[in-house]
């Protein structure tokens, strides 16, 4: 291109050196010497290119002698002879020089004043494409802001009308846990997973039922199904959201129910309490309603559940038990973060003739059945939505929706500490007849 430096390449062939060599560069049409190299010497004839040539030596001891023309010009395009000679050694060589202009220079105005008109396009374009982003950016993120007010709003509403609930007298707890059990949490359609449960368990057609088996079963292997812990699934999994299910226990003397980590340990023993990845409570053939914490929680029955609501809060790390006859509160595990997926688990180790069944899930209410709490002067604590526990906890920055036990409420209360390690499988009478493993 005009303005540039070129080279033009010359050398022997097989190699030599041409230290000693004459050299000659030189144009056929016009006929004319461009260069000369004699004895360690250069020179240049043509006026036109005498400042402008030189011969590059670095490597002339191996016959190659590029002739470098700086500042090309238009016509210094075409045809160059290069020209070998030392006695009676003679070589000739032929190169081109084709020389381009800058396009703007060459180029006829038309053109010119296209590409101009091109570029300011392209960068008024460019201007406003990052305008309408910035704009839709900003759009996005009030979206946002006002979606999560709204939730935020739906769940003071949710808090609202449920601490109301507080206040309700017993004797309407069943009606009042029928109508907030729908409005707050999704009923979820739970059914057990045969491929999960231990040889010890029937499951029966319809998936809602689990007995004991009075000889265990010789089921196929695979890496789902428990075989240490006398336990099984449900199919379904929950990453996010409130959901609650409810089981009809009944008069068996025996049960547990809860959630646990689907990723959970299953084919050996592990003991059953959060930090195994189990939330779960029941009751033990001797008598004494559990809560599985570490150490185990044992429950004061005054009213003893026929049918236990289980309520999952993916979002609080809340797992909540309740009766689901009498609407009285059972048990709350502390707060915690979830790793993973969670299913419903069921557990029994005794064999009865009731057995455990999982009940159909319930049409979701509207929200509105619920009635507004309207301005309650025995309510001067304001609704917070701060941290529930004051440790920051990012999870934990929401009311929880799952009431606690009402003050003076009767029900599965008065929990105390049990200081029992390892013993909720010692039979303790001939309540029934049960596995000595979990």
């Amino acid at each position: 291109m005009e303005g540039e430096d070129a080279e033009l390449p010359c050398h022997l062939s097989p190699e030599m050196s041409a230290e000693t060599m004459q050299l000659i560069w030189m144009r056929p049409s016009p006929r004319q010497v461009v260069h000369t190299y004699a004895h360690g010497q250069e020179d240049t004839p043509a006026a036109e290119y005498r400042g402008r040539t030189s011969i590059l030596r670095e490597d002339i001891t191996v016959g190659k002698a590029a002739l470098r023309i700086r500042d090309v010009r238009a016509s210094d395009r075409g045809i160059y002879l290069c020209y070998f000679q030392d006695g009676d050694i003679y070589a000739k060589a032929q190169v081109e020089l084709k020389v381009s202009g800058p396009f703007f220079r060459s180029a006829q105005p038309w053109v010119a004043a296209f590409a101009v008109t091109l570029l300011v396009l392209l960068v008024t374009l460019a201007g406003a494409g990052s305008f309408l982003w910035r704009q839709q950016r900003k759009t996005e993120v009030l979206r946002q802001e006002k979606t999560r007010e709204q939730r935020n709003n739906e769940r003071l509403q949710d808090e609202l009308r449920w601490r109301r609930f507080e206040y309700t007298p017993r004797e309407e707890w069943p009606q009042a846990y029928a109508e907030w059990k729908t409005a707050l949490s999704q009923p979820a359609d739970v059914f057990l997973d045969p491929d999960t449960a231990h040889s010890a368990l029937l499951v029966s057609e319809d998936k809602r039922s689990l007995q004991w088996a009075e000889e265990w079963q010789d089921l196929t292997e695979n890496p789902e199904r428990f075989q240490g812990n006398h336990c099984v699934l449900g199919c379904e999994s929950f990453t996010s959201g409130r959901h609650f299910w409810e089981v009809e226990v009944g008069n068996r003397a025996q049960w547990c129910v809860g959630v646990c980590r689907e990723n959970m340990e299953r084919k050996h023993w592990v003991k059953i309490n959060p930090e195994s990845g189990f939330w779960v409570m029941g009751q033990h053939p001797w008598g004494d309603y559990l809560a599985l914490t570490n150490p185990q929680t044992t429950l004061t029955c005054v009213s003893p559940p026929e049918r236990v609501g289980v309520f999952l809060d993916c979002e609080l790390g809340q797992v909540s038990f309740y009766n689901a006859l009498g609407g009285s509160h059972i048990f709350t595990f502390p707060h915690t973060r979830f790793s993973g997926p969670l299913r419903p688990v069921f557990r029994i180790w005794t064999t009865e003739p009731t057995p455990l069944t999982i009940c159909p899930a319930q049409k979701p209410v509207r929200r509105t059945l619920l009635p507004d709490p309207g301005p309650d002067p025995s309510l001067e604590t304001p609704v917070s939505t701060g941290p529930a526990d004051g440790n920051g906890d990012p999870q934990a920055e929401e009311t929880s929706l799952l009431l606690a036990a009402p003050p003076g409420a009767e029900g599965l209360l008065n929990s105390k500490t049990s200081q029992r390690e390892g013993t909720e499988d010692v039979q303790k009478g001939p309540v029934a007849t049960f596995s000595t493993r979990l």
